[in-house]
């Protein structure tokens, strides 16, 4: 096949295409830019001015993570002169106490900071949430190429409207296990590469977990996760493999302390404590400083660390949009990684335009290297994920709760 030959433009001529293309786009690309602007800054200045009229935003923080979230709210305060009231504790106290307020007609709080799960299953399902996009009007937060894959992430996939997620948590560290030093010394956990060693029967007994249980904040056991599945979960919740199974997080992060067993799994908020045991010379260590135990990275845009629900009849719902427009932003984002308490470390962000790592300690979203899995890339992976947490809780129940 013979290709026509194409005839080389004057440069003068193309000089001459360039400049006019160059005017037309200052003129009108440049005009409808400045009018885009224009509006915009109108808008935000509106925003922030009824914003510092209602003086502050009230929130709700789940997880007991008040103290973790003061210096972030801090920068908050400072940059806009508007104070942010909360109140922290269990994250399902707080749940039952706001809903059963909302429902005598008591409307207090603004924002809640929650487990994504509560916030859909309880306050999406009870019509107390407010869709956030319309509420995001900042051009860097609402702009997709700033955001991971190139499009935001909702936890619920369904409607896309309620729960946009700012974090996900990615690992090669599946169940986010710790080991008794004395037990397991350092040089010896190094070798472990994969959790289907812990399964094997010279393990039987030397195991703590968390039970799959929504209250415990636990998940699907890593049935959702590539390298594992069902198959790897049913041999580690087998009554034969002797696991001892504690709910209780501060009992299950002192029986690895203790000694009584060598590694602990499914911990949930019990790292909090192991990491608070570490601080203070106890023989605890996590496996991910010293090997990883996943060939595939798992992007969890479901579990880990609380987001963000807009309230329905808002008491301050100026002040809680103008709130949420700058923690999603990389300003609010930077915050966040930065200034984050120690009590738990914080997720990393699901912004991909340059917010510093700060104290995340786990493998960044932008950094993910080889195969990676997002359990909630879709509704249908969103529903499977979904399932496996309900099959995990389940099937320990009939293993343990007869």
């Amino acid at each position: 096949m013979r290709l026509k030959k194409i005839q080389s433009i004057p440069c003068e001529l193309t000089w001459g295409l360039v400049t006019v293309l160059v005017l037309l786009v200052t003129v009108y690309g440049g005009k409808d830019a400045t009018a885009a602007d224009t509006a915009f800054d109108q808008q935000w200045k509106q925003l922030v001015a009824d914003a510092q009229a209602e003086g502050q935003v009230n929130m709700i923080i789940g997880n007991r993570l008040g103290k973790d979230w003061e210096p972030i709210l801090a920068v908050f305060k400072k940059k806009y002169g508007i104070k942010v009231r909360y109140i922290t504790g269990s994250s399902t106290k707080l749940s039952d106490r706001t809903l059963a307020e909302r429902r005598a007609g008591s409307y207090e709080w603004d924002i809640m900071l929650g487990s994504p799960r509560r916030l859909r299953d309880r306050f999406q399902a009870a019509n107390s949430l407010r869709e956030i996009e319309p509420l995001l009007i900042d051009p860097n937060v609402t702009d997709n190429s700033r955001w991971a894959k190139g499009h935001k992430w909702w936890y619920d996939t369904d409607t896309k409207k309620y729960i946009l997620m700012q974090t996900a948590y990615i690992s090669l560290w599946p169940q986010s296990p710790w080991f008794n030093t004395k037990r397991l010394p350092v040089n010896e956990a190094k070798r472990i590469n994969s959790l289907w060693e812990i399964v094997k029967p010279e393990w039987r007994g030397k195991i703590v977990a968390g039970p799959p249980l929504p209250a415990a904040g636990a998940g699907d056991m890593s049935a959702s996760h590539p390298d594992y599945g069902k198959e790897w979960a049913l041999k580690l919740m087998d009554p034969k493999h002797e696991v001892l199974w504690i709910e209780n997080v501060r009992l299950l992060a002192d029986s690895l302390a203790r000694g009584k067993r060598t590694v602990a799994i499914n911990l949930g908020k019990a790292s909090r404590d192991l990491r608070n045991l570490r601080k203070h010379g106890l023989p605890v260590d996590e496996f991910k400083n010293h090997t990883t135990l996943a060939k595939t990275a798992m992007v969890s845009v479901g579990g880990g660390q609380p987001q963000f629900g807009a309230l329905t009849k808002a008491p301050h719902p100026r002040a809680a949009q103008l709130f949420l427009n700058w923690i999603y932003s990389k300003e609010g984002q930077t915050a966040r990684q930065t200034l984050h308490g120690d009590g738990a470390e914080p997720n990393p962000t699901l912004r991909v335009d340059g917010v510093p790592r700060g104290k995340v300690v786990d493998l960044g979203v932008p950094d993910a290297k080889g195969d990676v899995y997002w359990d909630r890339a879709t509704p249908e992976l969103a529903k499977q994920a979904d399932g496996l947490i309900k099959w995990a809780s389940q099937t320990w129940k009939r293993f343990y709760r007869k």
